[in-house]
């Protein structure tokens, strides 16, 4: 039987990156077809009387009022920033921290000890954790400050290290033409028809760069031409499903449609040198809290249960 899970975080309200405040709880769901949403209620029971612990909560939301499924409590000591569920194993979870941590359980073993496969050390704050790879069996794990790990999963049962690549701040990792440099990352994502790891970056004034992540480091396939982003783009989604476009969203308010260029360029990642602006927003409205710094700082190492990889140096 396909258990239904569906995971709550249960987080405290911080200052995150850039002045932003983190949610008191956040959702995600695996194997959840036609559901149209799910309420939930933080409970006094959550409450941790011990000092740095942070709660993984699972519900089987198809039983009312009795779906709680188990509890994770000693794999995380801050914050919880993401969770990424295995796009193709529903019972494989990688989660990130401001602890500096990656984990990675398996479900089916229950019990959080045993389930726990993986710590990765990021040495930062995390803030995006991706699965990537032909077989998915990769980790892409880009941190507050910029920095940029590749771990390789297959290797948890070798003596080798899990860390494919590694570096504290990757924005020198692929100088752009005219010897500028890369501001900040945006993100990360495997495009399955390119069979590549596409990582954005931003420039000054809300340029965009379009990146290819592997073993070797960052190598810059181009930016995409056009009046778009004013501001720092906060977030971006490749749709490979549609017309190849590239979707981003930025603090100046506006959400931008790319596509390529040319209709002999097929929109796989390769041709995004060529990719320009095509749709504009109607309206743009103005948002507050465009706000300042981004996270960091020094980190404890913790020792987990399952394989450990810390950063290279």
């Amino acid at each position: 039987m396909v258990l239904v899970l569906l995971l709550l975080l249960v987080l405290l309200l911080a200052p995150g990156p850039r002045g932003l405040v983190t949610p008191s709880c956040c959702l995600a769901c695996q194997g959840l077809p036609g559901q149209g949403g799910a309420r939930y209620s933080s409970s006094p029971w959550l409450r941790d009387e011990r000092p740095a612990s942070r709660f993984l909560v699972f519900w089987d939301v198809r039983v009312t009022g009795k779906g709680l499924l188990g509890v994770y409590s000693e794999s995380h000591s801050d914050d919880i920033t993401q969770v990424r569920f295995h796009p193709q194993d529903k019972d494989r979870l990688a989660t990130g921290a401001t602890d500096g941590l990656v984990n990675v359980f398996d479900l089916r073993r229950g019990d959080e000890e045993d389930a726990l496969l993986a710590t990765c050390n990021s040495g930062s704050t995390v803030a995006a954790v991706r699965w990537a790879g032909p077989r998915l069996d990769r980790l892409l794990c880009l941190t507050h400050g910029d920095g940029l790990h590749l771990w390789d999963l297959r290797r948890l049962d070798t003596e080798e290290p899990l860390a494919l690549y590694s570096a504290a701040d990757a924005r020198q990792l692929a100088p752009l033409p005219g010897g500028g440099a890369l501001d900040y990352l945006v993100g990360g994502q495997w495009a399955e028809s390119a069979q590549r790891l596409l990582v954005v970056a931003g420039g000054e004034g809300g340029g965009l760069h379009l990146l290819e992540c592997s073993e070797r480091g960052l190598e810059l396939l181009g930016s995409p031409r056009g009046a778009g982003h004013t501001a720092v783009v906060r977030c971006f989604l490749w749709d490979e499903e549609g017309e190849g476009v590239l979707v981003t969203a930025g603090e100046d308010g506006q959400l931008l449609l790319w596509q390529p260029g040319g209709r002999d360029e097929p929109a796989t990642g390769k041709s995004s040198s060529a990719m320009k602006l095509q749709t504009q927003p109607h309206k743009r409205h103005a948002y507050g809290g465009r706000g300042g710094g981004r996270g960091g700082g020094a980190l404890q190492q913790q020792n987990g249960r399952g394989r450990q990889d810390t950063p290279l140096d």
